[in-house]
């Protein structure tokens, strides 16, 4: 009985060794596989990052060109094929479709709601670039994944960051402007530098313009160089434009009018739209020197006006509008805090 029981000790350690074999085995199989596993996602946060690189500089690209949205829609194209080159890492795919909503590479144009984003402004244009990635799994076949999809987004956008498109007239900066007041915006007839020999309230144009003084005045469609030219800043100078015809500011100020009936009917001057064109943005100036079109002045402010009526006829001639608030932007509704320059291009989602 001793001896059986003697004999009984290899035997039951030779289970002991086998079911240890067993747990090692299955340990480092887990193991293993959660290493390659590891691999596998490393390669798909290293791919993520590559298609948001490639998006974001896409987007940039494009954003710095959007005065020309043609333009616009070729730099992020290139961009992307350039970054896109043989031996550069995972490849990207990033398809353009004009014209399609599901297009990779799109256009916004100003007032647009862009989907990450939100609501452009007056002038603001944006791009978007959506990249994609295809990972092939490694090690994951094992566990029955083949691949990853990955996808990125940018947003360029370019929007003004100081100054505006300003209607070519001015008024007085020593004016006390009420809100929803009455105010006749026509300085030559109102009480403020009346006095200047052969100056009648109106801004000469910028030489860089090509548009007429008229549709200037009209706020018609211009070109984007045009609307980038009559942008202006609180400092700059400007001079007076002398010789004018009633009939064409009269002209120019009753098509606003004439527009903002036909397309923005029934909107007011507290309840309206921000690019309605009965909203003029005009320099409040400080008078310098001269006069006729040597008048210098000096912009001190801006102000958002709601034009009202135009009175042409017997003396005083009156252009009546309604003061809404001080202002930097181009639509005369949001301010502006920073004044950085012209334009800015930035990266959004």
């Amino acid at each position: 009985m001793g001896r059986g029981s003697v004999g009984a000790w290899p035997r039951r350690l030779s289970g002991r060794r086998g079911y240890t074999m067993i747990l090692i085995v299955i340990s480092l199989t887990v193991l293993l596989g959660a290493v390659a596993l590891a691999v596998d996602v490393g390669r798909v946060s290293v791919a993520s990052q590559r298609a948001q690189d490639v998006a974001d500089v896409a987007a940039m690209a494009g954003a710095a060109t959007l005065r020309v949205p043609a333009d616009a829609l070729v730099a992020a194209q290139q961009t992307v094929g350039a970054n896109n080159m043989a031996n550069q890492g995972f490849p990207v795919t990033c398809v353009y479709v004009p014209d399609s909503p599901t297009s990779d590479i799109r256009y916004y144009a100003p007032y647009s709601n862009v989907p990450g984003y939100g609501d452009l402004g007056w002038a603001a244009k944006a791009i978007t670039v959506t990249t994609h990635i295809t990972v092939p799994y490694t090690f994951g076949r094992v566990l029955g994944l083949t691949q990853r999809e990955v996808a990125r987004h940018a947003i360029g956008v370019r929007a003004p960051v100081g100054g505006c498109p300003i209607a070519p007239m001015w008024v007085s900066h020593p004016t006390e402007y009420r809100y929803g007041e009455y105010q006749n915006l026509l300085m030559a007839d109102g009480p403020h530098y009346a006095d200047i020999p052969g100056n009648f309230s109106w801004l000469a144009l910028p030489p860089e313009v090509t548009a007429s003084w008229r549709d200037v005045l009209a706020g018609l469609p211009l070109s984007d160089a045009d609307m980038e030219a009559l942008f202006r800043d609180i400092g700059d100078y400007v001079t007076g434009y002398p010789g004018l015809a009633t009939g064409q500011w009269v002209a120019g100020l009753e098509d606003r009018i004439t527009r903002a009936s036909a397309n923005w009917p029934g909107e007011t001057w507290d309840r309206c739209s921000p690019n309605n064109p009965r909203i003029i943005i005009v320099p409040l100036v400080s008078y310098v020197s001269g006069t006729g079109s040597g008048a210098t002045f000096l912009i001190e402010k801006f102000g958002a006006f709601w034009l009202d009526a135009v009175t042409s006829s017997g003396n005083p001639k009156h252009i009546d509008g309604r003061f809404i608030r001080y202002t930097l932007p181009g639509a005369g509704i949001e301010p502006l805090s920073d004044d950085q320059g012209l334009f800015s291009y930035r990266l959004a989602g």
